[in-house]
């Protein structure tokens, strides 16, 4: 599927599944439901692809995903721009542009084990990165900037792994640890953002460790009780 104009579709742009694959290249997909979904053992390659205005997802992989998804440009979705979730989701998320959704630049849920590196995230309205219940992903060499809440956001029971991510100039928090998280964050600089560099609930089992944490307009690492 090579340098097509879709637009306005009801359901997906793009729908890879059922072990389907095939190359996904270059594409422009406009003011769909969803722009590109990738489910149920599809092993595509999507790449190249332009990807705006999405209704809920720019980019959707779900259970059983087994897809390459790089250097695309993904911008303004109301939900989140890559939304990762399910079990044996093993995609490769790599070299994205991801900016200004209404809500989250990548959503990972429900058990995803995806990777996800060398991706910029900038700009996003909720916050750049939530990670939630189940979760198992890598997550590292990335940049989230500048997004209206906090870079990442870890939930009660995620549990993704985080490193060597450059988290800066947001308006919120650099990180936040909810009660009941179980992240690693390693070796990632959290820096220049106006709340704290690192806000940790008091009751997750997640650890930082080895970060750069520096100017950050209020605390460095703060400590609360939900």
């Amino acid at each position: 599927i090579v340098d097509n104009k879709i637009r306005s579709a009801t359901d997906v742009g793009i729908l890879i599944h059922n072990e389907g694959c095939g190359t996904v290249v270059g594409n422009r997909v406009t003011e769909c439901n969803v722009g590109i979904a990738s489910i149920t053992g599809a092993d595509a390659t999507i790449r190249d692809n332009d990807v705006g205005q999405s209704s809920k997802w720019g980019i959707y992989c779900g259970e059983g995903s087994l897809s390459l998804v790089e250097k695309n440009k993904v911008s303004e979705s109301t939900s989140a721009n890559i939304m990762l979730e399910g079990a044996d989701n093993s995609s490769v998320i790599r070299g994205n542009l991801l900016e200004r959704s209404h809500r989250f630049g990548l959503h990972i849920a429900r058990g995803a084990q995806a990777t996800f590196t060398k991706n910029i995230i900038r700009g996003d309205a909720v916050g750049g990165i939530a990670s939630e219940a189940g979760d198992q992903c890598l997550v590292t060499f990335n940049s989230i900037e500048r997004c209206v809440g906090s870079g990442i956001t870890i939930a009660e029971g995620g549990s993704s792994t985080f490193k060597h991510n450059d988290i800066h100039n947001g308006c919120s928090h650099g990180i936040y640890l909810a009660v009941g998280s179980n992240a690693s964050i390693t070796l990632c600089n959290i820096r220049d953002n106006n709340g704290n560099g690192v806000t940790v609930e008091q009751g997750t089992s997640g650890e930082v460790r080895e970060c750069n944490i520096h100017d950050n307009r209020r605390n460095g690492v703060a400590f609360l009780n939900p």
